[in-house]
């Protein structure tokens, strides 16, 4: 069974080869890692660790995480830039 022929192979490789890659030990995604958990626990918010680890990364490399779910709504954006995109409204453009 073919997945997608050699074609869908190379865009593939070639977008993966445009993938950052983030060190999640070193600094400044573990202090970020801190800073975000005790926020969200001053908030009265305890984040699962994935999305902590999620929100640590993006704040550290200046990303914008994008979510369709509600569980960063407590954070600053000055800390962790995101966007909430409506799973059953149009995408942003």
């Amino acid at each position: 069974m073919e997945l997608g022929g050699p074609e869908k192979i190379e865009q593939l490789h070639a977008l993966l080869l445009k993938l950052v890659i983030v060190d999640i030990n070193r600094e400044p995604v573990v202090a970020h890692d801190v800073e975000i958990d005790h926020h969200s626990r001053r908030m009265g918010r305890r984040m699962n660790q994935n999305d902590l680890w999620i929100a640590a990364v993006s704040a550290a490399i200046g990303a914008t995480l994008l979510t369709t779910d509600r569980d960063f709504d407590h954070l600053d954006q000055s800390t962790v830039r995101f966007v909430w995109i409506d799973p059953q409204g149009p995408f942003p453009s």
